[in-house]
This record gives structure tokens, C-alpha cells and sequence, in this order.
């Protein structure tokens, strides 16, 4: 059986002051997995939760970096982030663009970072945008 996994946070250019998205779009998937702690998970989702009413930074820098949508989905402790972007740039190009101007983004993404844990065997991404 294939695991399910559920949506739990999404933004799309409707946040931003150009609002128009680009004709084709690219993907871009990453995977990483909540701490073991029960507690983190919890305040985890919570943050992301209210993320566009207490950290509106964060659609700010998705905006500047022109990602036209954000999808984050779990399965138990496993993340997965689809971010679309247009297509012929790449998340190495873009991902800058997030922190530009934007110190709140930085703040965010270490308090992310002591709620995730990378995957074994795979490649540590410099997005911190779980």
C-alpha cells in the first residue's frame, strides 16, 4: 500500500502584490523528517499553522523569490515540500531571493531547523523552507 499524506500548509502567489503566476512551472520536491518528539511535532505544525498571520515575512520572501506555489504534506514524521517555480531557473537561483532584505526569514527558518532532521543517505538542501 502507498503511504498517504496529508496537506498541512500551502501558498500560492494570492499573497502577493503580483498576483500573476508565470505560464509553465517547474517542481521541485524535498523530503525531510520531524524530530521523534511528540511535543516539537505539535508546535511544528502550529508555527505553520499561523504562519501568514504571525510570520507574513515568509509569503514576502516566497513572493521576491518568484515560487508560484508551496505545497508541504506529512505522512507521520516524513515531510515532503513541492515548490513550484518557473520554469528554467533553478531553487539554487531563486531561494536567495527569500532572505533579501528579509532578516525574519533567517529567524524562521533556524527555529525550523530544531524541529526537522534530515534523511538518511540523502543530500542536506540549503532550503530552510520546510
Amino acid at each position: 500500500m502507498r503511504p498517504y499524506y496529508d496537506m498541512y500548509y500551502q501558498f500560492n502567489r494570492s499573497r502577493c502584490d503580483d498576483k500573476a503566476t508565470v505560464k509553465d512551472w517547474e517542481h521541485i520536491i524535498l523530503t525531510a523528517n520531524l524530530v521523534a518528539d511528540v511535543q516539537k511535532q505539535k508546535k511544528y505544525l502550529e508555527y505553520h499553522a499561523t504562519q501568514f498571520e504571525e510570520w507574513p515575512e515568509i509569503s514576502k520572501g516566497f513572493c521576491n523569490a518568484d515560487f508560484q506555489r508551496l505545497m508541504m504534506f506529512r505522512n507521520g514524521r516524513q515531510l515532503m515540500l513541492v515548490i513550484s517555480i518557473p520554469k528554467g531557473k533553478t531553487l539554487d537561483e531563486l531561494n536567495p531571493k527569500t532572505t533579501e532584505n528579509n532578516p525574519r526569514v533567517d529567524e524562521w527558518n533556524k527555529i525550523m531547523s530544531q524541529y526537522q532532521k534530515g534523511i538518511e543517505g540523502t543530500k542536506k538542501e540549503k532550503c530552510g523552507c520546510f
